[in-house]
């Protein structure tokens, strides 16, 4: 069972099958990934979908909206997770080679 995480603090969480784990800023998300991250309802500041489970809005600690279940959408990032961390490694590789040469 895996979960996609919009945390409030811009971060976001995508939680795979055998302890597959990716955590980046939302603007990193959209390039490892190639999606823009999913817009929060009014009066969100974090989203939670866990498969087969639940999917939520929350604001301020409350839960304020749910969502479907299944998610397509969500389904499809978390199925992406190796193509989101094998995409991540290489854009942080990248940047570490910039900040050495710059």
């Amino acid at each position: 069972m895996g979960e996609f995480h919009q945390h409030p603090d811009n971060l976001i969480y995508v939680r795979g099958e055998a302890g597959k784990y990716y955590g980046d800023k939302s603007e990193n998300f959209a390039i490892d990934f190639g999606v823009t991250p999913p817009a929060l309802v009014d009066g969100a500041d974090e989203h939670i979908y866990t498969q087969g489970r639940r999917h939520c809005f929350m604001g301020e600690g409350n839960v304020i909206a749910g969502g479907p279940v299944p998610w397509p959408e969500g389904d499809a990032i978390i199925a992406n997770i190796d193509a989101g961390l094998a995409a991540q490694t290489t854009r942080r590789s990248q940047e570490i080679k910039e900040l050495s040469h710059g």
